[in-house]
């Protein structure tokens, strides 16, 4: 069985892969899915003209394609903006130092929260 921490870089791990096929590179996903289904229709035709007998699946043509399209991907960093990573540094040095609660520990986590979200909100209405 897996203990906790295996559970926790399984799911991490598991939610990163998604997040990359599917919120942050949709373009991406989609590409590799229709250069799987190219993949699968030309291969489908070459094996026909040569009777082969031996024939590609189309998950696996998928799957191929997606990876392949998502590759540059895999190595990419997302960076957050500065201020962001220098208030997390200060919050998590803070909870060290001083000993919160878990009440005051959630509550400085959530007005950052509130915070980064005011500022993706702002930040997008400026834009408009």
């Amino acid at each position: 069985m897996l203990n906790n921490d295996s559970k926790d870089i399984v799911t991490k791990t598991l939610n990163r892969a998604l997040d990359i096929l599917f919120v942050n590179n949709p373009k991406s996903t989609s590409m590799g899915v229709l250069f799987g289904i190219i993949v699968k229709q030309i291969s489908d035709i070459i094996l026909n003209v040569i009777s082969i007998v031996w024939r590609l699946s189309y998950i696996l043509c998928i799957s191929t394609g997606i990876f392949l399209f998502n590759i540059p991907n895999l190595y990419r960093k997302y960076k957050l903006d500065e201020s962001l990573e220098v208030m997390m540094h200060y919050i998590n040095e803070g909870q060290k130092k001083q000993g919160l609660s878990q009440k005051d520990k959630r509550e400085q986590w959530k007005e950052f929260i509130k915070y980064v979200y005011d500022k993706i909100y702002f930040d997008t209405l400026n834009k408009n």
